[in-house]
């Protein structure tokens, strides 16, 4: 949790304990706070809009991006220009002063849903991807079956399918060897 002020950060230490939640470490810088969450690997973290001189928004993409965790973005105000600025970065709740146990409790069940999300359509972009370029190179390796040994583009694709049966490995793995040898 990274609430500049004192009473404050005390405040929501109280609230999430009564809620069940344990507090895993606190502070007011956001270096100190990102290594800190890479060590623990907290369940979210609670950041204040700002700490120190330091705004925080910028710094929610090192979470987001490196999927350490959830966070929730502790603000005073909100205003449009906030916003817009919010809607372009990756933090996943926002919370409002002033701090009540059913509107942090209604923002951290918001970012763990959406973090949980992205890391669900993460996980489905890199296998997508992943597909992609085995696809690619099997592609590539009929079309080098086909030059160099006058298969058709259904016998190529008959002689990757057979070959990985008979080694149990992929396609893809058969195509890089076949990749290999014929470039």
């Amino acid at each position: 949790m990274g609430i500049r002020d004192y009473p404050e950060r005390k405040r929501f230490k109280e609230i999430l304990r009564t809620m069940g939640v344990l507090v895993v470490g606190e502070g007011e810088e956001i270096r100190a706070l990102i290594n800190l969450s890479s060590r623990v690997c907290p369940d979210l973290i609670i950041l204040d809009e700002k700490l120190g001189v330091t705004k925080t928004l910028p710094y929610t993409k090192i979470f987001y991006e490196s999927r350490l965790c959830p966070v929730i973005l502790y603000v005073e105000q909100l205003d449009w220009e906030y916003l817009e600025d919010f809607k372009k970065g990756p933090t996943l709740s926002l919370l409002v002063k002033p701090v009540t146990a059913l509107s942090l409790m209604g923002a951290i069940y918001t970012a763990l849903t959406n973090f949980n999300t992205y890391l669900e359509l993460v996980t489905q972009k890199e296998d997508l991807e992943k597909r992609l370029e085995e696809r690619r190179l099997i592609d590539r390796a009929k079309a080098l079956l086909m030059r160099w040994e006058n298969f058709t583009e259904d016998e190529a694709y008959h002689y990757l399918r057979e070959e990985s049966r008979k080694h149990n490995i992929s396609m893809g793995k058969v195509a890089i060897g076949i990749i290999e040898k014929y470039t």
